[in-house]
């Protein structure tokens, strides 16, 4: 496995739900399919993913 991988500051839906103040199921349900959101980098299973927190803080200030 890459080292940076592993290493890498990394959130789940409910990181993203409690950063950007909503709820897990919205976030699960519309904002990972939206195209513009950024992709997992690491995909465990179906239902357990992560985010580099820094792709997600830059995605989220961008829409402001």
């Amino acid at each position: 496995m890459n080292p940076h991988l592993s290493t890498a500051p990394r959130m789940d839906t409910q990181g993203i739900a409690e950063y950007l103040g909503l709820s897990r199921e919205h976030v699960t349900a519309r904002l990972t399919k939206r195209a513009d959101f950024p992709k997992p980098f690491i995909n465990a299973s179906r239902r357990i993913r992560y985010w580099r927190v820094a792709d997600v803080k830059a995605w989220a200030e961008g829409r402001h």
